[in-house]
């Protein structure tokens, strides 16, 4: 810790009923709300023909009601860093504090309350202060002008704080005084704005054309409306190395792909102008390129794989015959849906095929947008999910069996080999999942440690964790099913056709009622990995829901060190047609096993046709997209003790949806301080709790309450 910072954080401890003014160990509070030394305010209770009197407000009569726990902490902290520093030169800074603060308190009594971010600011400008005494007082000189000319120059070298960077808010804050951290004022200005008042901003990616060849392009007929996409994804993450918060979305559409690039300085700058930008687009049949015009097929190394289930895999992407198959299915495919990551593109269509996009910048680079795997097999395939460290593509299929022709959902796990640093994927091993179910995978996510699998079905709305790795068992050769339960059931016949034939143009839920989709998302959150959101929307009144998981199971709670996670190699999981084992049966079933669950909290404010969920990555609130398009933030202040005190608001609008995959993307910042939406029309919308604060900040508005929840 820097000496200044340590000099700045004594100030705190030096306090008017401490007796000599020197660091108070044993701050308490009085009956009279004054702050005192409990060892100091005892010795003057020995005199018992005196009345117990306050040291500082001198009232009688009072008594000690509780220990100052976060200032007697900061003693034991300053304690522990004091022997830091050479003695003569400590001793040097604290009689200056020493001096500095006796003339605050004789002059400038500080108030009696003070938030925690109130003191925050105390302490970002008395750093400020402090580093500029620390560097004059380090120049000794004979001559007092010298001196004096010295400190003036060192007080100099402090850069001046931008008034359009930084607002003073002597209204809000309560201390009268600048914010020298930018860190600090995002943080006081979130805790002034979350939930219910918002900076928004609105891009459009598509623009309005007219047709000027017409004899009047302005007439409505002679306008080009801007594209509808099918399906949208979104993702957000900090990249270390230019330390920037990279947002990227995908918007897709049944033969081209356009992915869009936001990025903002996480070097707490005010920079609030920036635009979505195009970085690459691509279609169907493989052409690729940085915009619609330069999109050209070229000679691809790619990885071609195709799997009909019959013990025969071709994987060789030489292989003349597969690169026939390849590209006569490109020529008739559709996009259906895709999952976007930091480095990775993952589209699925019609024909049973699966392609993975290069999206990285990495140096040596692959070509943005350029195929790196296509997956191939006669069955259609109906969820795709990306696990967080990338090395995992999980895709879920509906297939017959050979011998009793019966419908089998599968889970294929590709597991990706890059070439080093590079971005290119030098193989993959597909790995067959059979689940003891007959109900088709409607969903499936990775937890944020890519350990387990949360998947639901269809029909019956079973939702599954399945266990993908264990260090202390080999890496579990075999996943686990670790818990099952049906939340809710559709309660009406499965039709026969609802596996779709190769030949159909739309082979993923082609029978899901619309107004009746049942279970629409599902997310584990990252602050608390034992909870998940699920999503539902249904004309019988069921509600989204958080649920708790009771386990025991290390990864499954977090509790083992993510930098040192799953490493999947080569032995993780057998090559083909792993059955998920029941976890009963096993002898760490004690460990991995998930011992119950529990609703925590309904959220009956959003209504019961809800299609996406995101969790914050602080865990104080959760953001949700309705069919019509309204966007809902939930906030819930104490979620790590209980999720029964809230408040719901409406953050604003996007497109409606009536499937749940044509839905706009939502998803909360790294930092938790901003929630990111686009919508099928190509309409990117931030909302900011970060900007400024109500009623300073004209741009800083109110956002609709629905309700607060206290029980």
């Amino acid at each position: 810790m820097d000496r200044s910072k340590l000099q700045a954080l004594e100030s705190l401890l030096r306090i008017e009923g401490g007796g000599d003014g020197s660091l108070v160990p044993d701050c308490s509070i009085l009956s009279c709300g004054c702050l005192v030394s409990e060892s100091y305010f005892m010795r003057n209770l020995r005199d018992e023909s005196e009345p117990t009197r306050c040291p500082v407000c001198s009232k009688s009569e009072v008594v000690v009601l509780s220990e100052i726990k976060p200032l007697r902490e900061l003693y034991k902290l300053i304690h522990k860093w004091t022997p830091k520093y050479p003695k003569r030169e400590r001793k040097r800074s604290s009689t200056r504090s020493n001096h500095s603060s006796m003339s605050e308190n004789e002059n400038d009594k500080a108030p009696e309350y003070m938030d925690l971010m109130s003191l925050a600011y105390e302490v970002s400008q008395t750093n400020l202060s402090s580093a500029a005494d620390a560097n004059s007082a380090a120049i000794q000189g004979t001559d007092t002008l010298e001196s004096e000319k010295n400190r003036s120059d060192n007080y100099k070298s402090v850069p001046p704080i931008d008034n359009s960077v930084m607002q003073t808010d002597t209204k809000a804050s309560g201390t009268g005084m600048d914010v020298s951290d930018e860190f600090t004022r995002r943080e006081y200005n979130f805790s002034k704005c979350f939930p219910l008042y918002k900076k928004l901003s609105v891009f459009h990616t598509q623009q309005i054309r007219f047709n000027l060849l017409a004899g009047n392009p302005f007439k409505a007929n002679n306008i080009i409306k801007p594209t509808s996409f099918l399906g949208n994804h979104i993702y957000s993450y900090i990249d270390q190395e230019s330390e920037e918060e990279v947002t990227r979305f995908v918007l897709l559409s049944k033969r081209r792909w356009e992915v869009y690039e936001y990025v903002r300085s996480s070097k707490y700058k005010p920079t609030y102008n920036e635009k979505p930008v195009l970085i690459c687009c691509g279609k169907s049949t493989g052409e690729y390129g940085k915009d619609l015009n330069s999109c050209k097929e070229e000679i691809s190394d790619e990885v071609a794989i195709k799997n009909d289930f019959s013990g025969f895999r071709s994987s060789t992407s030489n292989s003349k015959a597969l690169r026939e198959v390849v590209s006569k299915k490109l020529k008739a495919w559709e996009f259906i849906y895709c999952k976007i990551s930091r480095e990775l593109l993952v589209i699925y269509g019609t024909k049973g095929v699966m392609r993975v996009f290069n999206i990285s910048r990495k140096k040596p680079s692959v070509t943005l947008g350029k195929p790196l795997y296509t997956y191939i097999t006669d069955f259609p395939i109906r969820c795709v999910s990306i696990s967080p460290n990338e090395k995992l593509i999980a895709s879920a299929i509906m297939a017959k069996e050979r011998v009793s022709n019966k419908e089998q959902p599968f889970i294929i796990l590709h597991k990706l080999y890059k070439d080093g640093d590079k971005s290119q994927v030098s193989s993959v091993e597909p790995i067959t999942i059979t689940l003891p179910h007959r109900d088709p995978i409607k969903l499936i996510e990775f937890n944020k440690s890519s350990t387990h699998l949360l998947c639901c079905t269809s029909w019956e709305s079973t939702v599954l964790i399945i266990r993908l790795y264990d260090k202390e068992s080999d890496d579990y050769k075999r996943p686990r099913l670790i818990w099952s339960e049906n939340i809710y059931s559709r309660r009406k016949p499965r039709l026969s056709s609802d596996v779709a034939d190769d030949n159909s143009s739309s082979s993923v839920d082609v029978n899901d009622n619309f107004l009746d989709e049942v279970i629409t998302d599902l997310e584990f959150s990252s602050s608390r990995p034992d909870l998940f959101a699920v999503t539902f929307s249904s004309l019988q009144n069921k509600y989204s829901a958080v649920i708790q998981i009771h386990s025991r199971d290390p990864y499954l709670l977090g509790e083992v060190n993510k930098s040192s996670g799953p490493d999947y190699d080569t032995h993780s999981f057998d090559n083909i047609n792993n059955s998920v084992e029941s976890s009963g049966d096993t002898k760490s079933s004690y460990h991995s096993n998930v011992a119950s669950s529990e609703i925590l909290t309904r959220l009956p404010e959003i209504g019961s046709t809800v299609h996406r969920v995101s969790i914050s990555p602080r865990g104080d609130g959760m953001a949700f997209v309705d069919k019509a398009g309204r966007i809902y933030l939930v906030s819930t202040p104490n979620s790590q003790i209980s999720m029964s005190k809230r408040i719901s608001v409406q953050l604003g609008e996007a497109a409606n949806a009536d499937h749940f995959l044509q839905a706009a993307s939502i998803n909360f910042s790294p930092d938790g301080g901003k929630v990111f939406a686009v919508d099928r029309k190509g309409i990117f919308q931030v909302f900011d709790f970060t900007k400024g604060i109500p009623g300073v900040d004209t741009d800083v508005i109110k956002c609709k309450l629905l309700n607060t929840s206290k029980g």
